[in-house]
């Protein structure tokens, strides 16, 4: 069989690039950090078989563990949202949630989301909590919903039917615009 035109082939030689070439661009995230490829998997068609098939287009090759090495047991084919939500929190991160960091500018938490390689910048809040919630609701919506428009102006439809007005307990409020800088 000729594998270098078997669909899954690119997925495999992507895989051990990252792991194994320093030349790669994403080496320092995989091999540069000690993540391998286990050397059963140094033939195709050994891959393939333990692998197998993605269940539907779309899915990615993504380890259960972003820790742990590229192995059988740690391997699975995944959509765009479990990829999404199965990284790891970045060393400088300063809340301990994906998309919430500190802005010591504004003394506020600012939310983002990435999404269709872009940055969604989902606002500035005074309230940890607050930020929080809009970035976990962000996630399920984006990562499996329409669009990021859509939901941010279903989160202000959302945030305007709170018994409270729209005003949360530290004075902030919705009607301010999401990207301003106050």
């Amino acid at each position: 069989m000729v594998f270098h035109k078997h669909p899954i082939y690119r997925a495999w030689i992507a895989m051990r690039q990252r792991c194994e070439n320093p030349n790669n661009t994403a080496y320092k995230f995989y091999g540069g950090k000690g993540v391998k490829v286990c050397p059963q998997w140094g033939t195709f068609a050994k891959f393939l078989a333990d692998v197998g098939e993605p269940p539907a287009p779309g899915f990615t090759l993504d380890r259960i563990n972003p820790s742990g090495d590229y192995e059988p047991g740690n391997v699975r084919w995944a959509s765009r949202f479990t990829q999404a939500t199965n990284t790891k929190i970045r060393e400088d991160n300063s809340s301990g949630l994906k998309g919430v960091s500190w802005f010591h500018r504004t003394n506020r938490w600012f939310v983002f989301i990435n999404h269709e390689k872009k940055r969604v910048a989902l606002g500035y809040y005074e309230d940890f909590f607050e930020a929080c919630c809009v970035r976990k609701s962000a996630e399920h919506f984006i990562w499996s919903g329409p669009s990021p428009h859509l939901y941010i102006a279903s989160l202000k439809d959302r945030l305007k039917a709170i018994p409270n007005k729209g005003l949360f307990k530290n004075g902030h409020s919705i009607k301010r615009k999401s990207k301003s800088v106050p």
